[in-house]
């Protein structure tokens, strides 16, 4: 069982035995697949993580953000909604801290 603050368990996010994020995120494989994002500002201690691929369920192209932020130590995502616009999509807790 996943441990969310906010939203339902993201099939990207990678979760340890006792269902809290482990800091890591699945990108899928594919030709459509693009990374946009993989950086890590030491400043602010955050990582993200930003992709796009084609959805061949739902035929569309999803985008996927990722922010891990070590500071609060949580994990949230986000997806792009009908206007093209970012909105948080689940918030979880990191399994160091948990």
């Amino acid at each position: 069982m996943s441990k969310m603050f906010y939203g339902k368990s993201d099939p990207f996010v990678n979760e340890d035995e006792r269902g809290y994020a482990d800091g890591s995120i699945r990108i899928p494989i594919g030709k459509d697949v693009e990374v946009f994002k993989d950086e890590y500002d030491a400043d602010k201690n955050i990582h993200f993580v930003m992709f796009k691929f084609w959805n061949d369920i739902a035929l569309n192209v999803e985008h996927c953000l990722y922010k891990i932020d070590w500071n609060t130590h949580l994990l949230t995502s986000y997806i792009k909604n009908s206007y093209f616009e970012w909105e948080e999509d689940s918030v979880q807790r990191l399994s160091f801290y948990g």
